[in-house]
């Protein structure tokens, strides 16, 4: 009968054999993953071989969990490699670059990889490997040719969260508790904030902390300040959490921040809100909601402040709330969609601050409140709803010079985006014949750039060029109104047919909104750039730029841009003779008139018949011409009209 003992010599002997024989010929490694699982018998047959494998070319190679320890270690030639986070964004680039198989990868995508992985490199592994197979990442011969990063919340693979739950599982129950606590605090961790949420004095903290920083879960970001060494290893601990104890945890940090900012909590308002909104306090969450975007207002953040007004008045119990402060909530949130053109149920947020404040019978509220709704139904080009909010606004305000104005400016803009400048001008012009007193700046500045835009409809370059230098001078500091100011250059320069300055003015809106962040200009001055550059026949170019335009669209569900854009598109399909482009122009202009989006209607009637005249249809040519010169008189788009003369001038001749 072979004993076990017998059985283990004869496998230290075979083993040792078999590699001694591969050696011989060429050197070999032999690699085992996760050998902190290996048990004591196979080291010991590899240390039996490895003390007979001194001259053979041979590499024995482990990978272990740390601290892990071996018998193989003790050797003179053993070499040990920490592998610990990827420090740097580069090393975290060459790493998405491979395992993407690309030689390089998009700043973008390794900025996304980067704040939920941190520099982990396995976490890094299975982020792209979410990403390929969600198809949010694309790669093609050697590039990664498209990207859709928004939105994708990647769930970590369940073999990950087992290894960071296991290492939790392993901490003494005060240091799980704290790891707890400062999970749901989140980055930046504080250490007299996180004392405050345990209810513990700092100095008996410091022992868990010093745990957490030695099971390298936790790294000091400065004196009292740590964050966790990974995000994604933040996020298993919350949501390995029971509901009730992520409850109470969140009232604790919301509460703790409070105390221990006081007068300074303001700064960080977002993060309060988030805490007071997870522990189910609503109507806290909506103070500190309308705090942060406040400050983000101020701070010109604009798409951060829009969301953050709107969730203070989705959250708040409006018959509680003050008046003033829920008119003043609007307001804002009009100021910040008037450039971001996104705000989530924006008709029925109206409705619900309105109904309020008409049982408050404040009629100054009344009307601004009313006039803030219409401003942000306008910027989404909800003209519809709009109306009866300014024709009842106007009603309450009577006689009331200073509340009249206020209408009328939004009534103007209401005809502006709707590309009635004739309307525009003409609400404007009364607006100024009003005995008001001197209005804030901002208001100033939003009748002088709807000034500027009519007269430059209108053909008035020195009107409007005095209009826009005016505007400068009210707000000369404000980003978003330089933002908007530049946009406004560019198109007074297209409707003043100075084509080639007003693309360079458009190409600046486009790097300002991108610095701004202001996804919705960015769309519309490149679909601008598109327009200005079909007038310059620079066709490719155009292209390239309503192609851009078209995708944010799509992106951020921005409709009626999205809707011109394929407009401007179709014509260039039906430029090079696809009769498809013909009707997709067609739908187009039956959509614009459906909304009464007269600008849209009317450049999409002039490329319609451009192209009938570019098919040799003369006769319809004709008739689109005449037609669509009448429209664009009465709405004041003197360019057209021009155009259209010019055309029909044409066709007298022959």
């Amino acid at each position: 009968m072979v004993t076990a003992g017998e059985i283990m010599a004869s496998l230290r002997t075979a083993f040792t054999r078999m590699v001694v024989s591969l050696c011989e010929d060429k050197p070999h490694t032999f690699a085992w993953d996760n050998a902190h699982n290996m048990d004591e018998d196979s080291f010991s047959i590899l240390s039996a071989a490895f003390d007979r494998l001194a001259h053979a070319r041979v590499v024995f190679a482990f990978t272990a969990r740390e601290g892990f320890s071996h018998p193989l270690e003790k050797g003179a030639s053993h070499v040990s490699i920490d592998l610990t986070d990827l420090k740097s964004a580069e090393d975290v680039s060459r790493l998405v670059s491979l395992r993407l198989g690309t030689q390089s990868a998009p700043e973008e995508l390794v900025r996304f990889v980067r704040e939920r992985a941190g520099g982990h490199p396995l976490f890094i592994e299975e982020i792209i490997k979410g990403l390929l197979d969600a198809n949010a990442v694309s790669v093609a011969e050697g590039r990664v040719v498209a990207m859709r990063l928004l939105g994708q919340e990647l769930a970590l693979p369940k073999t990950l969260r087992g290894l960071v739950a296991s290492r939790v599982a392993r901490l003494e129950a005060m240091a799980k508790t704290t790891l707890q606590a400062a999970a749901v605090l989140g980055d930046p961790i504080d250490s007299a904030v996180l004392a405050r949420m345990l209810n513990q004095p700092l100095a008996a903290l410091e022992r868990s902390l010093s745990d957490l920083k030695s099971a390298d879960f936790l790294a000091h970001a400065s004196a009292s300040e740590l964050h966790f060494t990974s995000p994604i290893m933040r996020e298993v601990v919350v949501d390995a959490l029971p509901q009730d104890a992520a409850r109470d945890m969140h009232a604790a940090a919301g509460l703790a921040l409070e105390q221990e900012l006081g007068d300074r909590a303001w700064e960080q308002a977002a993060r309060i809100a988030m805490h007071f909104y997870e522990s189910g306090d609503r109507e806290l969450a909506a103070t500190y909601f309308a705090k942060s975007g406040e400050r983000r207002l101020e701070a010109r953040q604009l798409e951060a402040a829009v969301r953050d007004y709107a969730r203070a008045i989705e959250l708040c119990d409006v018959a509680r709330r003050d008046p003033g402060e829920l008119a003043r909530w609007l307001d804002s949130l009009a100021t910040g969609v008037r450039l971001v053109r996104s705000a989530p149920e924006a008709e029925d947020t109206c409705a619900r601050v309105i109904a309020r404040l008409d049982r408050e019978g404040d009629p100054e509220l009344r009307v601004r409140t009313r006039v803030a709704a219409a401003r942000l139904l306008v910027a989404l080009h909800k003209f519809d709803a709009a109306m009866p909010h300014l024709s009842e606004a106007e009603r309450i305000a009577g006689d009331r010079d200073e509340l009249m104005k206020v209408v009328l400016v939004a009534s103007a803009e209401l005809a502006g985006r709707r590309g009635d400048f004739n309307r525009s001008l003409e609400l404007l012009t009364r607006m100024q014949k009003l005995a008001t007193a001197e209005g804030d700046k901002q208001e100033e500045h939003k009748i002088l750039t709807n000034l500027a835009q009519a007269h430059a409809a209108l053909g008035d370059r020195a009107a409007a060029v005095q209009a826009l230098d005016r505007a400068e001078q009210l707000l000369p500091d404000d980003t978003a109104a330089a933002c908007e100011r530049q946009k406004l250059r560019g198109l007074v320069h297209f409707f003043l047919r100075d084509f080639r300055r007003a693309a360079a003015e458009i190409e600046k809106a486009i790097d300002v909104a991108r610095s701004l962040g202001l996804t919705y200009e960015v769309a519309v001055n490149l679909h601008n750039l598109g327009d200005v550059l079909i007038r310059l026949d620079d066709y490719a170019r155009a292209y390239g730029a309503l192609q851009q335009s078209l995708a944010l669209c799509d992106e951020y569900a921005f409709e009626r841009l999205a809707t011109h854009n394929r407009m401007l598109l179709a014509y260039l399909a039906g430029y090079k003779g696809d009769a498809e482009g013909d009707k997709q122009l067609d739908q187009g202009i039956s959509y614009a008139e459906a909304n009464e989006f007269w600008w849209d209607v009317i450049s999409g009637r002039l490329l319609r018949a451009l192209l009938l005249r570019r098919h040799g249809k003369h006769e319809e040519a004709k008739h689109a011409f005449h037609a669509l010169r009448a429209l664009a008189k009465t709405n004041g788009h003197r360019m057209v009209v021009d155009d259209c003369d010019a055309a029909l001038a044409e066709y007298a001749k022959s």
